[in-house]
């Protein structure tokens, strides 16, 4: 485990569990349908008890309908996500990315071709303390009517979407002002 996520994980008061090794995969028993079915009278029917029961596979749990997410490399803290058409190279996401302490991860909603994974869990793989949703429309996709103040560990903000930032000045200011009170940006 890398120092920075034991020192997240210490700040948070979580200790850490070091799992066992596994230990061997138990024998399956006998089948004893083979050695009942001599014993057994001929006018009596075998019954389904002799056979092992599986698992119940069907989930009671109604689908998720919100897209997951594709994230890109990096270590930070901090996820910016934005919709699928949005452009992450360019010098506007490279202006937003410099403005933080340390490099954010570029994240994107997952379409029908690449479905991403959930935003809990990448958040509780990556461990993200922050999560910037640039648009509206891709807040309203991934969490609903009702944005949560926060995702797991994670701080949610919302700031203008990428396409708006480019051409809006205002909009500029105002995703300005929204990283600085979320605490996203370093304190000076």
């Amino acid at each position: 485990m890398g120092a920075s996520r034991q020192a997240w994980l210490d700040a948070l008061g979580i200790e850490v569990w070091v799992p066992r090794e596994r230990a061997p995969a138990t024998p399956q028993p006998p089948d004893v349908s083979a050695e009942t079915s001599s014993a057994r009278p001929a006018d009596e029917t075998p019954t389904e008890t002799t056979r092992p029961i599986p698992p119940q596979t069907i989930s009671t749990e109604t689908p998720d309908a919100r897209p997951g997410v594709v994230a890109g490399p990096g270590a930070g803290s901090c996820l910016y996500l934005c919709a699928a058409t949005d452009d992450t190279s360019g010098p506007l996401a490279s202006d937003l990315a410099r403005v933080l302490s340390a490099p954010p991860v570029w994240a994107r909603l997952g379409d029908s071709g690449d479905t991403g994974e959930p935003l809990e869990a990448l958040i509780a793989e990556r461990l993200f303390t922050q999560v910037v949703v640039f648009g509206e429309g891709a807040a309203g996709l991934l969490f609903g009517a009702e944005v949560p103040e926060q995702c797991g560990p994670a701080r949610v903000t919302v700031a203008p979407s990428l396409a708006r930032l480019a051409e809006d000045p205002r909009a500029r200011r105002h995703c300005w002002f929204t990283l600085k009170s979320s605490g996203c940006l370093p304190r000076s």
